[in-house]
């Protein structure tokens, strides 16, 4: 993009949308800072390539600040510094896109401190070191999406009540057991937790969150018999539990499991008769 473009003169603009453009792996220019009435930015899936300007911390007043991408290769390269002053001075930020977008650094604890936050995506962002637990407690957040992040570490705390919908941790370095409080998240539609480094049993209290539609526990150190937790969820499509050292005596349950599309218990231990569950269809 050319930075001397009469784009540069809409200093009243509040939105922009460039998302889904070729801009042919050109920088995004630095005098994006200079639009400083905007409220919302999107440049998603644009093909700006290289180091994101400090000057895009100049928005104070962004809502919405998306500059992801979807493919593996990630274009984009965020400093430290840049993020923590995004932090600092967009305080009113209500959805923070950064998929596959280099970061490479821990995660700042002034994190905690957008209290507007619905959406926070760090999708395969190279991060390490420890999550900051507050961002769990960010009081309006609906979305968290940290996967592929296999070197940031973290567990989950004593949940309160939460708006939380969608919470996505795999290919992550979380570890620890699953909290009792967890199910006091019950808004959320989807879990998805896999390749990560979670043990223990699955609490009861997982089967308070009716709303579920999607679990993915696949790929960890989970054990016991998850079927008491799991058959009051009657909205799951999709259930994976593979790959665990789960041992479930009976079937029945999945039978109340009409919503279910996939399922998924290859590599566990099954101590009843797999007649039961040849009779289920899967719509």
């Amino acid at each position: 993009m050319d930075a001397n473009s009469s784009l540069f003169r809409l200093v009243h603009l509040r939105v922009l949308d460039l998302s889904d453009n070729d801009f042919n792996y050109s920088q995004i220019p630095s005098k994006i800072g200079e639009l400083s009435q905007l409220k919302h930015l999107k440049l998603s899936l644009s093909f700006f390539s290289g180091e994101i300007p400090p000057q895009v911390s100049q928005l104070s007043k962004l809502l919405s600040l998306d500059l992801g991408f979807r493919a593996t290769d990630n274009l984009l390269q965020l400093k430290l510094s840049s993020l923590k002053s995004i932090i600092q001075n967009s305080t009113k930020l209500e959805t923070l896109y950064l998929s596959s977008v280099t970061i490479s650094s821990n995660l700042p604890d002034t994190l905690t401190n957008l209290t507007s936050l619905k959406a926070l995506s760090l999708y395969n962002s190279e991060l390490y070191g420890e999550f900051p637990v507050g961002v769990f407690h960010l009081p309006n957040l609906e979305v968290l999406d940290l996967r592929s992040n296999p070197n940031l570490k973290g567990s989950l705390p004593e949940f309160q009540s939460s708006s939380l919908t969608k919470l996505g941790l795999d290919q992550t370095g979380f570890s620890g057991t699953l909290p009792v409080s967890i199910g006091k998240l019950t808004s959320l539609d989807t879990l998805t937790i896999p390749d990560c480094h979670f043990f223990g049993y699955i609490p009861s209290s997982l089967g308070n969150l009716t709303q579920l539609m999607q679990i993915d526990l696949r790929n960890n150190k989970f054990r016991g018999d998850p079927s008491a937790s799991l058959a009051n969820l009657t909205k799951l499509s999709v259930l994976d539990v593979a790959l665990n050292e789960f041992t479930i005596e009976t079937f029945s349950w999945v039978g109340k499991l009409s919503s279910l599309i996939a399922l998924d218990i290859s590599s566990v231990k099954i101590d009843s008769n797999i007649h039961y569950l040849l009779q289920i269809s899967l719509s």
